[in-house]
């Protein structure tokens, strides 16, 4: 009886002890946490504008959000139950959770792999007219070159969609390239049924990000270096020799999302042996007009000793070619590298002053549209 009436004390001083705690925190600052990154702009201040009431209830709502003590350890529990637990997103909206904690995106990738972002027919001409224009102007400078389209994380990995999400009958890609095939005929390279027979044996993408891992770009950069050696001979060098170092990230897209601390994506770093190509001064191409990333517009490599008919390759490329660096810069004489902040373009001007003996244009399905703009 007795520890029935102090279990009755407990309940509501411990009820009590919750709602007031945060306060108290919030005035003596006894405890202090550092706040997450949620991608956004936080509120810390708001204002009573007596002419305009109607906002005020919204603002503060948002500011006592944002600002009440123990925010950061709350989130972190419950990201955790969510995610850990019942393999649910703590951003729907932005990303979902598949099978085995794979992570994908629930934007235009999810579209794409559902059909409700196939082009029009109105689209796909305009991007026949623009490819027969950059076919125009390499084989006037007699130029050959491929366009490697990267595949959606979730046309690779959809076995570990959720049965749910449905999946278009046939990609967007695969349209695009029948729709291309009197222009371009066989210079388009898609990697996704090689991925897709090779996904068992590796993972192939992180996990926790919408990007291939090193081991992807490995693939891909294979894939390109048998087309090569396919259409023109032996024009570039063996394929390098690769030792895998276990290795754990800590950013990506679904990690910042998920917003759990100390949670980890494993992967391979790759280790080459006897690299050949080293890093050689820039030509200093101006950085696209407001690139968040102009470090990373501009790579260019030159083999220590030549190989005999080696080729001189320029990449316009997008950040799914970081995995490939290490690879392809070993597989040519010269390599220059060029992200003109998801753009794609033909970038002529680049083209005249390198005179390249090969162009790849490399980009992610996802931004395929992008080219359509180029004039």
């Amino acid at each position: 009886m007795k520890a029935k009436s102090i279990l009755l004390y407990m309940l509501p001083i411990a009820f009590l002890a919750i709602l007031y705690l945060p306060l108290i925190n919030g005035g003596l600052n006894i405890w202090q946490f550092e706040r997450k990154n949620e991608n956004r702009v936080y509120r810390d201040s708001v204002e009573v504008d007596l002419n305009h009431l109607d906002a005020f209830p919204n603002d503060f709502d948002t500011y006592f959000a944002d600002n009440i003590s123990f925010r950061t350890p709350l989130l972190d529990a419950f990201h955790n139950i969510k995610f850990s637990y019942f393999k649910i997103s703590p951003h729907p909206d932005r990303m979902f959770v598949g099978y085995d904690n794979w992570c994908f995106l629930s934007t235009d990738e999810k579209k794409i792999y559902s059909g409700e972002l196939d082009f029009s027919l109105n689209d796909l001409e305009k991007l026949k007219i623009e490819w027969t224009r950059r076919k125009h102007f390499l084989d006037s400078l007699k130029i050959p070159f491929y366009w490697l389209i990267s595949p959606c994380k979730h046309n690779v990995y959809d076995n570990k969609i959720p049965f749910n999400i449905l999946k278009s009958d046939t990609s967007r890609t695969r349209k695009i390239i029948q729709h291309l095939k009197p222009v371009l005929n066989d210079q388009i390279i898609d990697p996704t049924q090689t991925f897709i027979e090779n996904r068992e044996n590796t993972d192939l993408f992180y996990r926790l990000d919408n990007h291939w891992n090193y081991e992807g770009g490995h693939l891909a950069s294979k894939i390109l270096h048998d087309r090569i050696n396919q259409d023109f001979g032996s024009h570039t060098a063996q394929f390098p020799e690769i030792t895998w170092k276990d290795s754990v990230r800590t950013i990506g897209i679904h990690l910042s999302l998920i917003g759990i601390d100390g949670l980890g994506d494993p992967f391979k770093y790759p280790l080459i042996q006897n690299e050949t190509a080293t890093e050689a001064p820039k030509f200093n191409f101006p950085p696209t007009p407001g690139f968040a990333y102009p470090w990373e517009y501009e790579f260019r490599f030159i083999k220590k000793e030549p190989i005999k008919n080696g080729l001189r390759v320029l990449f316009i490329r997008d950040s799914f070619s970081g995995q490939m660096m290490p690879f392809t810069k070993e597989m040519f004489n010269e390599t220059l590298y060029i992200f003109d902040a998801w753009q794609y373009l033909l970038n002529e001007d680049i083209i005249l002053k390198y005179k390249p003996d090969l162009v790849v244009f490399q980009g992610l399905e996802t931004h395929i549209k992008a080219i359509i703009k180029d004039k």
